[in-house]
């Protein structure tokens, strides 16, 4: 067997299995390295996991206690669901001062657009209530809640309305 200093080849293969480095650089920082990638790795998937998109929408906060109070009833809209000729679609409108407003078409959203804002502007109304049925979709109380913000109305009431006997 060839040999390096004298030693044997065996010998020198020995030595490299139970060579321990006693010097500073190999008991520090080299020896954390394992656990640093560890916690990065950890931080990585915890910043996959957070939302870094926020859903524009409406915040509700429900109330902790049952419901028993009401609003103080400044101003009203029934929002109503109506069958078309079209199965499965429906119309939706809304009633405001005895006044009926088609959602869908521009000009009638402009013109209860300017009923509210008159009412907010002569009369100092700050609220506005809702009332609607189970059959009024989310995107049309949504569109009223903007459209309220965008007259200055600072708060809007959501009620109940019961459906009439025999309906859907």
């Amino acid at each position: 067997m060839p040999s390096l200093q004298g030693r044997p080849a065996a010998t020198l293969s020995g030595l490299r299995t139970r060579y321990m480095p006693r010097g500073r650089l190999g008991q520090g920082f080299i020896s954390m390295a394992p656990w640093l990638d560890l916690v990065l790795l950890f931080c990585f998937f915890i910043l996959i996991r957070t939302d870094l998109v926020i859903q524009p929408g409406v915040v509700v906060q429900l109330p902790q206690a049952p419901l028993q109070g009401g609003a103080s009833l400044q101003l009203a809209a029934v929002v109503l669901s109506l069958e078309t000729q079209n199965p499965g679609v429906r119309d939706e409108i809304v009633v405001f001062k005895d006044q009926s407003y088609r959602l869908d078409h521009e000009a009638q959203f402009q013109s209860l657009r300017e009923a509210l804002a008159e009412e907010v502007i002569g009369h100092g109304a700050t609220s506005l209530l809702l009332e609607a049925d189970s059959r009024v979709q989310h995107g049309t109380l949504v569109q009223l809640y903007a459209l309220a913000r965008q007259v200055g109305l600072r708060a809007v009431n959501l009620a109940a309305h019961p459906l009439a006997e025999g309906a859907e």
